[in-house]
């Protein structure tokens, strides 16, 4: 029986031979080729591998390169529609004032002849006064109308704006006052201002109830009258970016106990699975 000093000895002998036998023992040199070829890949199966790869990273290349200018070519389309609607509005109502000033100085000239005709009439006179009075009262509602009107277009102005992702400051605003401006819109609630959102609020998955432990991320939020209004806004969305908002809200529940948390999802012409799994995933879809 071998011991460990005959094992050492024959395994010192076997390396120093070995370079003599691979020089002139072919057999020798055929199965350790054999032996490494089936444990150890080849050099043309790591080229192979290489030219799988990149031909695979291209085609990632050329599928996020084309659903970038999907995304381009839909808010473009979409910034063009909102230029037609306001130029459209503008005109109407620039008209509608047009038309009132019209009757409004028809009017004015009517009531003077009517006063030159009845100058020496009191009670008459009164009557016209009182009249006037009312055309007056009219004149402030239907001004306060139009202010109403103007309002309301800026507010629709800024939700289609921030529905397809194109708020700019152009009238020296913050993204407060334009979030604002469209989600008073959206959502049909006139308490919503700047100073009650809070944009790009850190959440941070401490004990792993939702996320990994530790796991840190952003959300918007409204927070007014024991409310959070959590928001997402998204020019085009798939169904696996509202399950990911929707295990945000989750996780704000179970952070905020006492108070009442609202899941809005916002994407202008969802597509069909979208507005399905809103609802699934227990959050608001606004389309």
């Amino acid at each position: 029986m071998l011991t460990e000093t005959d094992f050492s000895q024959i395994q010192e002998y076997f390396l120093k031979q070995l370079p003599h036998w691979l020089r002139h023992s072919p057999e020798i040199v055929a199965t350790i080729e054999s032996v490494v070829a089936q444990h150890f890949p080849r050099r043309d199966d790591f080229a192979r591998l290489l030219e799988e790869m990149k031909m695979l990273r291209q085609e990632v290349s050329w599928r996020l390169e084309l659903q970038s200018q999907e995304i381009h070519d839909h808010r473009q389309e979409m910034e063009q529609r909102l230029e037609v609607l306001r130029k459209e509005m503008e005109q109407r109502i620039n008209l509608l004032r047009e038309d009132m000033e019209k009757r409004f100085e028809q009017m004015d000239k009517r009531f003077e002849q009517v006063d030159k005709r009845f100058e020496g009439v009191d009670q008459q006179l009164a009557e016209l006064r009182s009249d006037n009075l009312q055309i007056k009262r009219k004149i402030v509602k239907l001004q306060a109308g139009q202010e109403n009107i103007l309002k309301q277009l800026s507010g629709q102005e800024a939700w289609l704006k921030m529905t397809i992702g194109s708020l700019h400051n152009d009238k020296g605003e913050t993204l407060e006052d334009m979030f604002a401006a469209g989600l008073r819109y959206g959502l049909k609630d006139d308490e919503i201002t700047p100073e009650t959102i809070r944009l790009r609020e850190p959440l941070v998955d401490h004990d792993g109830v939702v996320f990994e432990k530790g796991y840190e991320t952003e959300v918007d939020l409204v927070a007014h009258n024991g409310t959070l209004i959590v928001f997402e806004v998204k020019a085009t969305a798939k169904t696996g970016e509202v399950d990911f908002f929707a295990w945000k809200v989750k996780l704000l529940r179970i952070q905020n106990p006492t108070l009442k948390v609202r899941g809005v999802f916002i994407c202008l012409g969802a597509r069909a699975a979208v507005k399905q799994r809103c609802p699934e995933m227990g959050v608001e879809l606004l389309s």
